[in-house]
């Protein structure tokens, strides 16, 4: 199986992490899709890092969701979505200190038509200005569209085809029947 057809089946196959997100959304595990496109942000964000590094920082991060995700449009800052990325996956809060010792905006999740603030008016310096609302809908929808576009600039140019490979290969994901590479066959002898 070539590189991007891997990097679809490990991400939008049956299996696949996206594909997980889209059924925890469906079945209003919200706690849980958050969870992973957290996840799944920092693995794409593995995969495109420089050959000569494998440990991805914060501002890797940042780099890709700035350049992929695009959350100004949704109200959120890249730094925000990794502040949040560690709240939810370190302490299982949304809200958290980040390393630069700034408490950001607490950041409420909404889904279906639930609008926690609809019609209030938020006054700057009040205690709810500091607080924003995100679908979690619209947050899978631009994570989605942004993999897609991953997919199809990054990992679809030959260039990156050998690091994402053998990156790919430490990506925990659920393994699919008929998914076999020239790593997993060696793992057999």
């Amino acid at each position: 199986m070539n590189i991007k057809s891997r990097f679809y089946n490990r991400y939008f196959g049956p299996r696949g992490l996206i594909t997980a997100i889209r059924i925890s959304l469906h079945r209003e595990h919200t706690g849980t899709a958050l969870a992973l496109i957290s996840a799944t942000i920092e693995s794409m964000a593995y995969l495109s890092l420089p050959e000569n590094c494998d440990v991805l920082r914060d501002y890797d991060f940042v780099a890709w969701v700035k350049k992929y995700l695009h959350p100004e449009r949704m109200g959120i800052s890249p730094r925000e979505l990794w502040t949040l990325r560690c709240a939810l996956l370190h302490g299982h809060i949304a809200q958290q200190t980040d390393t630069t010792g700034l408490k950001p905006r607490e950041i409420l999740f909404a889904w279906g038509g639930y609008s926690i603030f609809e019609g209030m008016k938020l006054r700057p310096g009040s205690r709810w200005y500091r607080i924003m609302t995100i679908r979690a809908s619209e947050l899978y929808k631009a994570l989605a569209m942004g993999a897609e576009d991953f997919g199809r600039i990054y990992v679809g140019n030959e260039a990156n085809s050998r690091i994402v490979g053998i990156r790919l290969n430490k990506i925990f994901t659920s393994r699919m029947a008929d998914e076999t590479d020239e790593t997993d066959e060696s793992d057999d002898e």
